[in-house]
């Protein structure tokens, strides 16, 4: 793109800082999960059903008990999209 277009454009561009939801790991339905980018329906049908089996998750690090779930480098991608309340 040449400078001279951009220069053209530049006062109708916007640069927006996105805002997310953060996914509660103990409130969110298997459809929430699967909504979001990071997670496929079978994961998010794990999610739940490990949580119905095992109770509340205490912190988002408690996935890792999840075999599917104990890949480090996915973990750390997810962490900031989840919480637990």
């Amino acid at each position: 793109l040449p400078d001279s277009v951009f220069q053209q454009i530049r006062p109708y561009l916007q640069l927006e800082t996105p805002v997310f939801r953060k996914i509660n790991l103990n409130t969110a339905s298997v459809q929430d999960f699967a909504a979001h980018p990071y997670f496929d329906f079978p994961q998010a049908k794990l999610i739940v059903a490990y949580r119905e089996q095992h109770g509340a998750f205490r912190s988002v690090r408690d996935l890792e008990w999840i075999v599917v779930f104990s890949y480090k480098g996915w973990l750390e991608k997810v962490m900031p999209y989840l919480t637990v309340e």
